[in-house]
């Protein structure tokens, strides 16, 4: 009955085309196996692009949870934090701001002289010298790595190595070309809420359908939203089911809320237990609100009147009484 798949169809893949971030809360890679060793030197590198200032690229720590290496983006530089056993510990940031929306290397480098962090291949100042009157402290490292963010379980540990706070540790934009020594993963990473890093990108929010994505499909817009006398929601949207809840917010005996029920949409507010109104807006013969195209809806409450709008043309508007004119919610405003 609709025109567009429920799940799109990607124009790439991972392979060639890396991954996206969306700032997901537990949307991460984790990568579970390596080409190489890490116990006494590293060299891993990630090209990145993104127009956010915050987010973590890398994070790995040891077993005891004591030693870590960690790279994220703080006030749009990269930072390279380290700490091996009790005597090697590195904090280093990039001169320039890197959310440019351009893509950049991050290669971060330990050896036996040094540490040090490179940025499209220049050595950035304040590379640390790594003592050599005795043998270098073993990095033992956790299976699994993250990269583009981590575990709800890691989030206290990440904020009290670095100086991440609230829900900035989680990376916006894409990631690509993972390498470690020079040398891509053999096993790609687990990957959880990432997709494939197109070109051919929207703005706005998608709602996954589907019952196994690890992601609630929901956006969160007020903790606490008050519809009162007067409420205006407007939007553009492109369903690609003709069933589906778009905007809910609730009291203890009153709500609003917006949805699309067999290719219609209804808007009902309820105000107390005698007052609900409802409206619905119902497209021309033989068109679709899941042909495709994009409508522009407005869902409007003027006290005790309310419509809907799809593209500037108004439904045949629900009149209430005075009872009516106040809706009194105190709960979040969903979307989704």
């Amino acid at each position: 009955r609709c025109k567009l798949p429920v799940d799109p169809n990607y124009d790439v893949d991972f392979e060639t085309a890396g991954y996206r971030f969306y700032s997901l809360r537990e949307q991460r890679l984790e990568i579970n196996s390596l080409p190489v060793k890490l116990k006494s030197h590293h060299d891993v590198s990630i090209s990145f692009r993104t127009e956010h200032p915050n987010g973590l690229l890398f994070y790995a720590s040891s077993k005891q949870k004591d030693d870590f290496v960690a790279v994220y983006l703080l006030d749009g530089r990269v930072t390279y934090q380290l700490r091996v056993g009790a005597g090697l510990t590195a904090n280093i940031t990039s001169e320039a701001e890197l959310n440019d929306g351009k893509w950049h290397t991050v290669e971060i480098v330990r050896t036996a002289p040094r540490v040090s962090l490179i940025i499209d291949q220049t050595m950035q100042p304040g590379s640390v010298e790594v003592s050599q009157e005795r043998s270098p402290p073993v990095f033992s490292v956790e299976m699994p790595i993250f990269v583009g963010g981590i575990t709800k379980f890691v989030e206290s540990e990440l904020r009290r190595h670095t100086y991440f706070g609230g829900n900035t540790s989680y990376f916006n934009g894409c990631l690509t070309d993972i390498k470690f020594d020079g040398v891509a993963l053999e096993t790609e990473p687990t990957k959880y809420s990432v997709v494939p890093c197109s070109e051919q990108v929207e703005r706005g929010v998608f709602f996954h359908s589907s019952s196994n994505q690890t992601t609630p499909p929901y956006v969160k817009l007020f903790e606490r939203f008050t519809v009162g006398a007067e409420m205006a929601i407007s939007f553009d949207f492109r369903p690609r089911e003709p069933n589906g809840l778009i905007f809910s917010v609730h009291g203890r005996n009153s709500y609003a809320i917006l949805e699309l029920v067999d290719n219609e949409l209804f808007f009902t507010v309820k105000s107390d237990i005698k007052s609900t109104l409802v409206t619905n807006f119902t497209l021309p013969a033989n068109e679709s609100f899941c042909d495709g195209k994009t409508r522009h809806v407005q869902a409007i409450k003027s006290k005790f009147v309310i419509n809907i709008a799809v593209d500037f043309v108004s439904s045949n508007p629900a009149v209430g009484n005075e009872s009516s004119a106040l809706t009194k919610t105190n709960r979040p405003l969903f979307m989704g």
